[in-house]
């Protein structure tokens, strides 16, 4: 039975399981998927152009280009002239090199005045024919030593520079340029010149040419793939293109080839390009699926947990045992290094991405970046999953470590009176919200005054949330206060649900009820006890009683001159049958009160047993001068049992006979009415009623405390008894002098549901 109840139980989870697996795998290949798509739009290209012309990767290159053109054609010309030194500038060359070596800048003026008159400035003119300050004296001496090194490595850079252009134009067989001077003559090209050529450009239309080609200093170089290999900020001693165009009267028309060639840079960029830019929707698109995949399987797990199928119990986990505010602290701790970690990985995956052979780091950091998102998706799905448990469990608040401690306090002034726990709670209250306002208006930059204010909003929220809890607590109080009034004792307090300003009042109210409950218990059992008593005492009286009676009846039958004798006989046997009745009323009703009474329902009219009861009685109503005024339905047929429904009508019209006023009338109601058969006898009695109309239904009580009448005070009490195990009831008014009992019984099944259409109606 228990492993077939774990299987159960297991199987019951099942759902929940799939909800993990699927949070679990939307959260990788989301994750995945998002990483891909930031590092896509992280990288140095912009993907919101719908063509590859118009991307700043294609503008870069193309620049570049046009800078080698002018670089190898005008700038440059050959290696030869790089090494003749006929592509430096000297002023600039001499200034770069005193900045950089934080040299006295009053020294060019002496290298220029010696450069003029073609004179090789030495250490011993230095130092032995200038008469100049010790610290420009250093400075030449300085440039002495290493100018001409500095000079070399400059010719060197541009040589670099001219072989790196030449190879980049061969790079992009793809890029068309020709140099034309002002005759028409083409002074340089990478193919024939010819009028009217077809290319592509992002520049000034069809061609591209002077002083608009170029004007940034900044240089790219991509691989095939849009990656930046390298960037840098040009400063080689040369001039800007539109100064070189202009000394060199010359006009540069540069463009793309409509057709691109296959396999080469610009071919494999734009191929590239329009990869990435088409696949990005889909990423975005599967990214977002993910996120919606991942917060109904949050909102499934949720709102399941905590309950199995079949089990209306919520049952807890060890996590929950955590204080609710501190695994909230907790939890912001960790989104806290959560948001550091993700900033790090989305900030520098761009920059990883545009850098050579950065695969494995790209794939490291996506390890990274997916773990990192599992652990967020956890520790929230953990978080929620437990604040819905303790909701469940109505725990919320009761878990957190501020309610226990605002509990152990009320319990330390649990002793004081409420009105001086009140009292202090409002001072308590009023001064934390002072210093609270004091520190909010004291601060000065925006964010302390942000933090300020929320402290000051959560305390008040959470002040509300124990006055609330207090309130919720007297309202249970008074609840079961007003269910004890009623007679309710079962509807006890859950003194662990109360908050600590009540719990001696509610302890007290729960003491209350148990109190009465046990006296009640008690009373009952008496009442059992003395109901039983009667019952036995009953019993036993009945054998020699049932002697006592035959033997009189002979007595009475024997012939007795004595006329003392005959009238002592009568008595006896008036008494001995009065005391008999009394004995069998008292077992029938120990029997009804005590539920020992069997009871046959069947179909019957009560109007037809009413009639035959007032029949069969006329005599008896006759002596005593009443007059019968009987109003009733056709036909009321209820469902009850024939015998003890004659003794409910015997009773009642025996209580007329006993007490109506002599020679008055007596009306008899017979009606159905809310699935119920009524039958209503009224008269006015014959002497006052002192007593409680509710207690005349009770044993033993009749309307005369004076007890002069003849009956037991029984016979309401009978009746009623036999009315309500018929699952009816007997209900007595008094008004003034006039009496009124009212019987109700359950109709037959058939006459309820025509009773309920006239009802309708």
């Amino acid at each position: 039975m228990v492993t077939r109840l774990k299987k159960s139980k297991k199987c019951h989870d099942f759902p929940k399981l799939i909800a993990v697996f699927l949070l679990i795998i939307s959260t990788i290949f989301g994750s995945i998927t998002f990483l891909s798509y930031v590092n896509i739009m992280a990288s140095a290209v912009d993907y919101t152009y719908d063509s590859f012309y118009k991307s700043q990767v294609f503008s870069n290159q193309y620049n570049q280009l046009v800078r080698d053109v002018i670089n190898v054609n005008l700038a440059y010309v050959s290696e030869n002239n790089i090494k003749a030194g006929n592509t430096l500038d000297n002023e600039r060359l001499l200034t770069d090199f005193i900045n950089e070596n934080s040299l006295n800048p009053d020294i060019v003026n002496i290298i220029r005045d010696f450069e003029e008159n073609d004179i090789v400035l030495t250490e011993d003119i230095i130092n032995y024919e200038l008469n100049i300050s010790d610290e420009e004296r250093k400075s030449l001496i300085y440039y002495v030593n290493h100018f001409d090194v500095y000079k070399k490595n400059a010719t060197s850079r541009q040589l670099e520079d001219f072989r790196k252009s030449k190879s980049e134009i061969d790079k992009f067989p793809n890029f068309v340029y020709c140099l034309v001077l002002p005759t028409g003559e083409i002074k340089n090209s990478n193919r024939e010149y010819i009028n009217g050529l077809k290319v592509n450009t992002v520049m000034d239309g069809i061609y591209t040419s002077g002083k608009s080609v170029y004007s940034s200093n900044y240089y790219f170089y991509y691989d095939d793939k849009n990656n930046l290999v390298e960037s840098y900020y040009y400063d080689n001693y040369q001039d800007s293109i539109e100064k070189i165009l202009e000394e060199n009267n010359s006009t540069i028309y540069c463009g793309i080839r409509d057709n691109l060639m296959e396999n080469t840079p610009f071919y494999n960029q734009k191929e590239h390009y329009e990869h990435n830019n088409n696949i990005l929707p889909y990423l975005l698109g599967v990214s977002s699926i993910c996120l919606i995949i991942n917060m109904i399987c949050i909102l499934f797990l949720v709102v399941t947990a905590g309950r199995r199928k079949g089990d209306k119990e919520t049952y807890l986990l060890p996590l929950d045992k955590i204080y609710n505010d501190i695994h909230l602290i907790l939890l912001i701790i960790c989104y806290y290094i959560v948001s550091i970690c993700i900033y790090y990985i989305l900030y520098n995956i761009g920059d990883m991405s545009m850098q050579n052979n950065s695969s494995s780091w790209i794939l490291l950091m996506t390890v990274y970046f997916v773990v990192i998102m599992l652990f967020f998706t956890i520790i929230t799905t953990n978080f929620l999953t437990s604040l819905s448990r303790q909701f469940k469990k109505k725990q919320i608040i009761k878990n957190t470590l501020i309610s226990v401690i605002v509990e152990k306090i009320g319990r330390i002034f649990s002793s004081q009176t409420f009105k001086g726990w009140l009292i202090f709670c409002m001072f308590v209250y009023a001064g934390a919200n002072i210093i609270l306002f004091s520190v909010l208006i004291n601060m000065y930059t925006p964010e302390t005054t942000l933090m300020a204010l929320i402290i000051l909003i959560l305390f008040n929220i959470i002040s509300a949330a124990i006055v609330l809890r207090g309130l919720r607590s007297l309202k249970k109080i008074m609840v079961a206060v007003k269910e004890t009034k009623n007679g309710n004792f079962s509807s006890g307090l859950d003194l662990e649900e109360i908050s600590p300003s009540f719990y001696d009042f509610a302890s007290d109210v729960s003491g209350i009820q148990t109190g009465l409950k046990d006296a009640v218990q008690k009373a009952v059992r008496g009442e059992r006890m003395k109901t039983e008593l009667i019952t036995n005492v009953s019993h036993d009286l009945k054998t020699p009683l049932t002697s006592i009676v035959t033997y009189s009846d002979l007595l009475r039958n024997e012939k007795i001159d004595n006329p003392n004798a005959q009238k002592y006989i009568d008595v006896l046997v008036e008494k001995s049958h009065r005391l008999k009745h009394l004995i069998d009323d008292l077992v029938e009703v120990s029997k009804a009160t005590t539920g020992n009474l069997k009871v046959n329902l069947v179909k019957m009219d009560l109007n037809q047993l009413i009639l035959q009861a007032c029949g069969e009685m006329q005599e008896k109503i006759s002596s005593v001068g009443l007059e019968l005024k009987h109003n009733a339905e056709k036909s009321v047929i209820i469902n009850a049992d024939s015998k003890y429904m004659w003794r409910i009508a015997e009773n009642l019209i025996t209580n007329v006979v006993k007490y109506a006023v002599p020679n008055s009338r007596v009306f008899i109601d017979v009606y159905s009415k809310n699935n119920m058969g009524v039958f209503v006898i009224k008269n006015i009695s014959s002497q006052e009623i002192s007593i409680n109309p509710g207690k005349l239904t009770e044993r033993f009580v009749q309307g005369d405390e004076s007890r002069n009448t003849e009956g037991f005070g029984l016979g309401l009490s009978i009746a009623k008894s036999l009315a309500e195990v018929q699952k009816g009831s007997l209900e007595i008014v008094v008004d003034g002098d006039l009496f009124k009992a009212i019987v109700s019984i359950p109709l037959w099944a058939s006459d309820k549901q025509d009773n309920t259409k006239n009802n309708n109606l």
